[in-house]
């Protein structure tokens, strides 16, 4: 994640509630960390890109949803990200 948005967007209240009663959270660090080679390999095998920051909404049988490359705000529009695994 974006630490940007970690405290900005994340911090929101709308956001944390969402978060709470809809998600199971998940981050992958591919920019450091004793995995971060491999997790780079997967998230490009699977996603497509290296971008960071990489949201993505997988539903519960591991289907890509949504997926967004970047910033998000304000917290509207990343709530508005969140909707999109309603459709």
């Amino acid at each position: 994640n974006c630490r940007w948005m970690e405290m900005k967007i994340f911090s929101q209240p709308e956001v944390m509630k969402r978060f709470k009663e809809e998600f199971v959270l998940v981050q992958l660090y591919t920019d450091g960390g004793k995995n971060a080679a491999a997790n780079q390999r997967m998230q490009i095998a699977r996603f497509k890109t290296v971008a960071l920051p990489l949201y993505v909404i997988l539903s519960s049988e591991n289907q890509v949803l949504a997926k967004h490359a970047g910033i998000l705000k304000p917290a509207s529009e990343f709530l508005k990200f969140l909707d999109t695994k309603n459709k």
